[in-house]
């Protein structure tokens, strides 16, 4: 079963690829279910198409109703798209596609690293892959970079994760701080994520991820100084008045 992560109102394409050649017995169906498991009005079936001419694809909307400019409030979740296929090539084969939702004006963390600012991690992969030739560091992520800024902010956010599980409010001192250490992460996850671009890159990846770690521990020993997370994983702590001296103690 795979899973891609959209946004709603987003379009979805699934596609069954049957690893055999169809012929007239074949017959594909194609069911999609909404997050509350009710069916949408099945979306148009592509010709058989790809090297093999076995594969098939179909595209709708994260909307309520599968179409562009649809209503949204009931969009976000599970969407699952259920190929059938009977005759040459028979099988059912279940597809999930998580949608969420669009994120609310000012929610964005100010601490949370921009694009460019990732990408300053891993130049190599800024390259526009859509024009020929082209061999340009751009410096960020945009549609013709590969992975796409689409993919880009995906690992920005679960990079973010445990920054946001320890954090209740940030010191403006140490919003910089926090930035980086998302940065550092979210990079070497995407350096994972496409090691074929470039021969070090896991080793890139290994690298970021260390500096990452050590930065995060650092943060999180200020944030302890700061009074925003509890020290000692929240183990009391216990202080005791300056003993009275009484005579004789030098005899002790």
């Amino acid at each position: 079963m795979s899973q891609t992560v959209y946004t709603v109102g987003n379009p979805i394409t699934s596609r069954i690829k049957l690893g055999v050649t169809p012929d007239v017995s074949t017959i594909v169906t194609l069911q999609v279910l909404r997050p509350d498991g009710t069916a949408i009005a099945t979306p148009a079936i592509s010709a058989w198409s790809g090297d093999g001419g076995d594969e098939k694809a179909a595209q709708w909307y994260a909307t309520n109703d599968g179409q562009s400019g649809g209503l949204v409030d009931l969009a976000d979740g599970d969407w699952v798209a259920i190929w059938s296929v009977t005759g040459t090539g028979a099988v059912v084969a279940a597809k999930v596609f998580n949608v969420v939702p669009l994120p609310a004006a000012g929610a964005r963390p100010e601490w949370l690293p921009f694009l460019s600012q990732v990408a300053g991690h891993v130049p190599w992969l800024t390259v526009d892959q859509v024009t020929v030739g082209s061999d340009l560091y751009l410096n960020t992520f945009n549609g013709n970079t590969q992975p796409t800024d689409e993919t880009a902010q995906q690992h920005i956010d679960q990079a973010a994760t445990p920054v946001v599980a320890i954090i209740t409010s940030l010191p403006a001192r140490l919003i910089p701080f926090a930035r980086a250490v998302v940065a550092l992460r979210a990079a070497a996850s995407i350096a994972r994520a496409f090691p074929n671009r470039f021969d070090n890159a896991l080793a890139i990846a290994a690298a970021l991820d260390k500096q990452a770690t050590s930065d995060y521990k650092i943060l999180t020993e200020q944030l302890e100084d700061e009074g925003v997370v509890p020290g000692e994983a929240g183990k009391p702590w216990w202080s005791f008045p300056t003993p009275v001296a009484y005579p004789g103690d030098h005899n002790l």
